[in-house]
């Protein structure tokens, strides 16, 4: 692939990664603010789901940086 197709898709995926730590930040302050326990845990559950997708795309960026 061309180095343009591979900066259009890092770009893509960077915006995908700041989406989801937004929504990770979302979770946590929900789990924080809120009295049930279990929603807590729920969302608690989410935001850990979530650092675990940005884990994945940051090494899908990585992978991009080497091709």
């Amino acid at each position: 692939m061309t180095d343009h197709v591979h900066s259009d898709e890092v770009s893509t995926l960077n915006t995908l990664i700041a989406t989801t730590i937004d929504s990770i930040n979302g979770y946590e302050n929900s789990a924080k603010d809120i009295d049930n326990h279990r929603f807590a845990e729920i969302f608690r559950e989410r935001a850990n789901e979530r650092r675990r997708v940005v884990e994945d795309l940051r090494g899908e960026v990585r992978r991009l940086g080497r091709e």
